[in-house]
């Protein structure tokens, strides 16, 4: 605004407003607001849940709002339980650390390192501190100390049951193998038929996807259901749907392959060379007199103008019996026999097979994949095993056994391993336990569990 009084030496001037600081942009109560929302929750959060009610706001203008009022909203002296721990600035260079106040539940400070020295000084800011929350760090335990001697240290939740867990996993690692076996529950008859199901199964993973798509149309016509259609094919679903809904065009493109393209080429360049034998026969030169002028054996001249010459390979199309194709059954036989993969090699040595071991290794692993978790060891005195991976085991340690998500999770299957494994069902229970009562004492004291 202007002054229009020509004796007045103000030329400009400025009305003050109660609900505004000096060179404000935001009234107190936006800021007041702004402040109440951003210390619950973090900073991106906050411009958020502002922009959707209040005003439009970003994270930088909330950082700086709180910057300015840090002082005001936290009072120092009315700290007294804290919960500190570290954090990354640059994942395996820098740290820094901060404090969380345990009754209000928000973040009071934090700081741009970690080291013994620098805690030591923050922590004495907060004068009438009682109770200070840590993980297992020794510098954070002498900062403590030296800076309240009287405080009282425990350890967090989260790095109670992260260690109790720990301990657990590497007790089991030196008890367990990789590979947990237990009896099985079927008579030993019902495995032995899994040995044809991966025979199957390998065969139809050798497919093009030419031939697939005409055993899908077949099992269509023969009006087979979709999941039925994908097991038999080894086919996902996803692909499945698209391949189906495709136009004739790009179905036939997506069955171009890379080897397709390079025969037809070599087709195309090798009849060029027939055309061109073609057109000097029919020009009146003899076999011998175009085997000149091409540079081509007499005897191909002749294959060349003859009409059923046929410009593909002998080969193309033809697949190759692998080197362990006429000892594939053999081996089935020996492995639902309980034969060591070693074994295994030698008695196909012993009859003739010049491959080498780790051919037959590949596929002992892969039809041990494909039986999945059934193993008819008749080598054990149990009879038939299932397998379960040690690392589903694992899973018991951090849910409890009616929610733990594993490949097998079923009840009585893990009431089989408890038996076999009885020292397993006291661990799971002392972690799951223990856990619980983390949860009842966090809950007894207002909090979420």
């Amino acid at each position: 605004m202007f002054c229009r009084n020509a004796g007045c030496d103000k030329k400009t001037f400025a009305e003050k407003f109660g609900f505004v600081g000096a060179k404000g942009k935001k009234s107190f109560r936006l800021e007041k607001e702004i402040i109440s929302i951003a210390m619950n929750s973090s900073s991106v959060e906050a411009a958020k849940m502002l922009s959707r009610s209040t005003v439009k706001i970003s994270s930088g203008t909330v950082r700086n709002v709180l910057k300015k009022n840090g002082a005001a909203a936290v009072s120092r002296e009315l700290i007294t339980h804290v919960c500190i721990d570290d954090f990354a600035v640059r994942k395996g260079r820098s740290y820094g650390s901060i404090m969380v106040d345990m009754k209000a539940n928000r973040i009071v400070d934090i700081i741009e390192t970690r080291d013994g020295a620098p805690v030591t000084e923050w922590l004495k800011r907060y004068p009438n501190l009682e109770v200070v929350s840590r993980d297992g760090s020794v510098t954070y335990k002498n900062a403590v100390e030296a800076a309240h001697p009287k405080a009282v240290q425990v350890s967090d939740r989260f790095h109670l049951v992260k260690n109790l867990t720990e301990y657990a996993m590497d007790y089991l690692r030196k008890h367990l193998k990789a590979q947990v076996m237990i009896p099985s529950s079927k008579p030993a008859g019902e495995h032995i038929g899994g040995a044809a199901e991966i025979t199957a199964a390998n065969e139809n993973r050798k497919l093009t996807l030419t031939e697939k798509y005409e055993k899908i149309e077949e099992m269509r016509r023969a009006g087979c259901s979709k999941t039925h259609i994908c097991r038999t094919v080894n086919m996902d679903a996803r692909t499945y749907e698209k391949l189906i809904s495709m136009s004739e065009s790009d179905r036939a493109a997506s069955f171009t392959t890379n080897l397709k393209l390079a025969h037809e080429e070599r087709v195309e360049l090798k009849m060029q060379r027939v055309n061109e034998a073609r057109e000097l026969k029919a020009a009146g030169f003899s076999n011998r007199a175009i085997s000149r002028k091409v540079s081509l054996d007499h005897r191909t001249v002749a294959k060349y103008i003859d009409v059923n010459f046929n410009p593909a390979h002998a080969s193309y199309g033809q697949k190759k019996t692998g080197i362990l194709s006429r000892h594939m059954q053999e081996i089935d036989s020996m492995l639902d026999a309980g034969m060591m993969g070693t074994a295994v090699t030698q008695r196909l040595s012993e009859q003739g097979y010049t491959g080498s071991a780790s051919t037959v290794r590949h596929y002992i692993a892969d039809w041990k994949k494909r039986r999945k978790h059934i193993y008819a060891g008749s080598s054990t005195p149990d009879g038939p095993m299932e397998i379960i991976e040690r690392t589903d085991v694992f899973k018991l340690l951090f849910h409890p056994l009616e929610k733990a998500e594993t490949p097998l999770k079923r009840y009585a299957l893990f009431i089989r391993v408890f038996r076999r494994y009885t020292p397993l069902y006291g661990i799971s229970e002392h972690c799951s336990r223990t856990k619980l009562m983390m949860d009842l004492l966090r809950g007894s004291r207002g909090r979420k569990p």
